[in-house]
């Protein structure tokens, strides 16, 4: 009878396991038909950029894709509270630049990407402010990064648990059988 002991504890770890793990895996998969978790779309405003205007209140920028090559002939437009109050084309250097802004708040678009930028007047910008506005379109920039959340609900974590499993438990049940005392 002693030795059914680590065996049901075994069986109702494999239970457990089998109970809890299936769960990361469809929370992971998102059923409900939203993006799957390292692909989410965040609603979270990106941060605001600080870019200084030239004397003239010039915007000046660059269009680039994620690769880092310059894109040629981009529209770029500025919207500021919604509305739009600039739009000009990149050249063959994918340079831009927009006349007569003022200091304040402005969402540059090109394409489906936009990043807002606060805009400053000559010699009244902060310390690390930017001559030059950079937008990067072609695709998400990923860094490799992925939320902790994400990472314990991915199937890698489920598969080397499940493997841990596998070879911890004979061994434990291995175990438990040298602790045994002998007969009289």
């Amino acid at each position: 009878m002693n030795c059914l002991l680590p065996l049901t504890r075994t069986l109702v770890f494999l239970a457990c396991l089998g109970l809890i793990m299936p769960g990361a895996v469809l929370r992971a998969a998102r059923p409900d038909g939203g993006s799957p978790p390292g692909r989410q779309t965040s609603s979270a405003t990106p941060p605001v950029s600080d870019v200084e205007l030239d004397a003239e209140g010039r915007l000046r920028g660059a269009v680039i894709n994620v690769q880092g090559v310059p894109v040629a002939r981009a529209t770029v437009v500025v919207w500021q509270d919604g509305r739009e109050v600039a739009r000009t084309a990149a050249d063959a250097l994918g340079c831009f630049s927009v006349n007569g802004l003022r200091g304040g708040t402005y969402l540059i678009s090109v394409g489906n990407s936009a990043k807002p930028y606060r805009t400053w007047v000559t010699q009244t910008a902060p310390p690390k402010t930017s001559p030059l506005a950079l937008i990067i379109v072609g695709g998400d920039v990923v860094r490799g990064q992925v939320p902790l959340g994400n990472f314990f609900c991915s199937d890698a974590v489920v598969i080397a648990g499940m493997v841990g499993a596998i070879i911890a438990i004979p061994v434990a049940v291995h175990q438990s059988h040298g602790d045994d005392p002998s007969s009289p």
